[in-house]
C-alpha cells in the first residue's frame, strides 16, 4: 500500500518540472493517501506526536526562510507568489505526519541539499531562476518510499 502514494507524486514530479506548478487534485489525493497509510500503521496518537513535531520543525524553517527574504526587503505579496508556491507548503505538511522527528530533519537537509545541487547544475545549462521544489523533494520521497518498502520485504522474507 506504502507504493500507492508514488502515483500521485510522479504525477506532481513530472507537472513540476514541465510548468513550475502542482495539480491541486493530486497534491490532496497524495496528501489524504499518505494520512491514511501512516494512519492505517501507526494509529492517531503516533500520527499527532508527529504532526505537532513536525509541524513546529516546518514552522521554525519557514520563519527563517520570511525572516531572510524580509531582509532582503523582498514585499510580502512577493514571499508568497515568487518564491514559496502555496503547493510547495502544502507538500510539506503532507509530509509531517510520515516522519519521525529526526528522521524529518535528515529527509529535509538531504532533500534540500539535493534540490540546491540540481537547481546549480541545470541553471549552468539555461536561465532557470526558481527551484521546481516540489519536484526536487519528491524525487528524494520516491527513492525512500521504494527503499522501505524493498526493505520491509526483504525483511519479510528473511524472518
Amino acid at each position: 500500500m506504502g507504493l500507492v502514494v508514488l502515483i500521485p507524486l510522479i504525477m506532481m514530479i513530472r507537472s513540476d518540472f514541465r510548468q513550475r506548478e502542482v495539480n491541486m487534485y493530486c497534491l490532496v489525493c497524495f496528501g489524504l493517501l499518505q494520512f491514511f497509510y501512516v494512519y492505517w500503521l501507526f494509529g492517531v496518537y503516533e500520527v499527532l506526536k508527529r504532526g505537532i513535531i513536525n509541524l513546529g520543525i516546518l514552522l521554525f524553517l519557514g520563519l527563517g526562510i520570511v525572516l531572510y527574504l524580509k531582509v532582503r526587503r523582498v514585499r510580502w505579496v512577493r514571499v508568497v507568489h515568487d518564491y514559496i508556491g502555496l503547493g510547495d507548503i502544502l507538500f510539506f505538511i503532507f509530509l509531517i505526519p510520515v516522519f519521525k522527528e529526526l528522521e524529518f530533519i535528515r529527509f529535509l537537509l538531504v532533500s534540500f541539499i539535493f534540490s540546491l545541487i540540481w537547481w546549480g547544475v541545470y541553471s549552468l545549462r539555461t536561465e532557470v531562476l526558481t527551484i521546481p521544489l516540489v519536484s526536487t523533494v519528491g524525487i528524494c520521497y520516491v527513492v525512500l518510499v521504494v527503499f522501505r518498502f524493498l526493505f520491509d520485504e526483504l525483511k519479510i522474507q528473511l524472518l
